[in-house]
């Protein structure tokens, strides 16, 4: 029993690292799911703009999304 548990702590450890901020301080909290067409519309391009810079989202034809700056 111990093994298992062992390797259930293992696994928990591996799903808070995954889930954990880039700083480093601790899981994030709850992440929001929005599907793609909600947030790009019919023109399938977003621009969103961080930190004073703009970033290009685009759906591709061949149903890819892809970041540019």
């Amino acid at each position: 029993m111990a093994a298992r548990d062992t390797e259930r702590s293992s696994e928990m450890q591996s799903v808070q690292r995954r889930t954990s901020n880039e700083g480093g301080t601790g899981p994030v909290g709850p992440v929001q799911t929005v599907k793609a067409a909600d947030l790009l519309g019919p023109s399938r391009l977003l621009r969103i703009e961080l930190d004073g810079e703009i970033y290009t989202l685009r759906l591709t034809r061949n149903h890819r999304l892809i970041l540019t700056k």
